[in-house]
């Protein structure tokens, strides 16, 4: 069986250590100096300090700025990220790097900068913990070290969709700063996962993941589609179609209380658009390039196909991700208090968290679906 047959069907993440040899990977960061040059970047800005709830986005402000200048960055109770930047979209002058990035190793031959995202942070920057709807991800660290947290589909991680993001449920619980370890006591089991450069990680669908620089890390990834990704196309187009209606007359205050800041382009829809979208996602079956996963047999960690360069990720014991939770908590003394939106708004979020909950989803699209 190749690689990317066992990247597409794995149940779990894996994890193949030192694999890639992209030049890239020997890169210092005066070499991604000269590369990237004296091009702006966008970065969040955000605190190495304890937070009541997770740092989402639209408390973390965008700063204009070059690789240089995050090099140079020297604030120890910030972090800077150039987070979830398409290679589509950024860096597209950067030839050097562009061509450095192809998953042919992996099986992928068709997958190439283009296809991919780029993360660059400083000591600090991190993701709050959340599922990815669409597709398996496939991450590459390229520089430095990346924390990552991860858990089952089914783990109870207080899962919401406010802020709203497409193709994202986060989690309410905060993993970079812990203040209530009660939150926590529903958890089962975890997987815990230091990457350094060269190593890939794989995560299937829907596994729940929290990530976190230890170090100026640099990082690629991919999201690699499956056939199951069509259906929550549908559920994300229904849920666009209902969270965009319900906020088109709100105020500001309202809508930025759920909506990410990436997300406010949903309010200049018209109601005409937004059906008219929905009814064409509706109608459409899945596109030749997404891949039938269903129909493949599922690999096992233990299966004898199983490469010895490819392995799997043990759990945490209780013990373990307790140990890390209080690490975490204890690692800065005092709270911040980052500016949260009115409490008149606490109603509309309400609100928003039960009409965009699963199965209240799954029940509307059913219904429209019926014949």
């Amino acid at each position: 069986m190749d690689i990317s047959n066992i990247i597409y069907q794995t149940n779990e993440p894996l994890i193949l250590a030192n694999y890639l040899k992209w030049d890239i990977i020997n890169w210092n960061l005066q070499k991604w100096h000269d590369v990237l040059g004296n091009e702006d970047l966008e970065f969040r800005y955000g605190w190495n300090a304890k937070t009541k709830n997770p740092q989402w986005e639209k408390s973390t402000p965008s700063i204009k700025g070059n690789f240089k200048e995050l090099l140079n960055f020297s604030k120890t109770d910030r972090w800077l990220y150039f987070d979830y930047k398409y290679l589509n979209e950024w860096l597209l002058e950067a030839k050097e790097l562009r061509e450095q990035i192809n998953f042919g190793d992996l099986g992928l031959k068709n997958v190439t900068a283009n296809d991919s995202t780029i993360w660059i942070g400083t000591k600090g920057a991190h993701t709050p913990c959340h599922i990815d709807t669409y597709g398996c991800n496939v991450v590459v660290q390229i520089y430095g070290q990346k924390l990552w947290l991860l858990f089952k589909p089914d783990e109870d991680l207080k899962a919401t969709r406010v802020p709203y993001e497409e193709s994202t449920i986060y989690s309410r619980l905060n993993f970079f700063s812990p203040s209530n370890m009660t939150d926590f006591k529903d958890i089962q089991s975890g997987k815990l996962i230091i990457l350094n450069p060269g190593d890939v990680l794989i995560i299937p669908n829907k596994w729940w993941h929290y990530v976190e620089a230890l170090d100026t890390s640099i990082s690629i990834n991919t999201w690699l589609p499956l056939k199951k990704d069509h259906g929550e196309r549908q559920r994300e187009c229904l849920l666009q179609l209902l969270i965009g209606s319900f906020l088109s007359n709100a105020d500001r205050s309202m809508q930025t209380s759920v909506l990410n800041p990436n997300s406010y382009d949903i309010l200049n829809q018209t109601l005409s658009e937004r059906l008219e979208f929905f009814e064409e996602i509706l109608k459409v079956r899945g596109t030749r390039n997404e891949v039938n996963d269903n129909d493949n047999e599922q690999v096992s960690c233990s299966s004898p196909k199983m490469p010895h360069f490819i392995r799997k990720i043990g759990n945490l014991t209780p013990e373990n991700l307790k140990q890390f939770l209080n690490d975490q908590s204890r690692r800065f003394p005092e709270e911040l208090n980052l500016k949260e939106e009115p409490e008149d708004n606490s109603t509309l979020k309400k609100i928003t968290h039960a009409f965009t909950h699963p199965d209240v989803i799954d029940l509307i699209l059913n219904k429209i679906l019926e014949k």
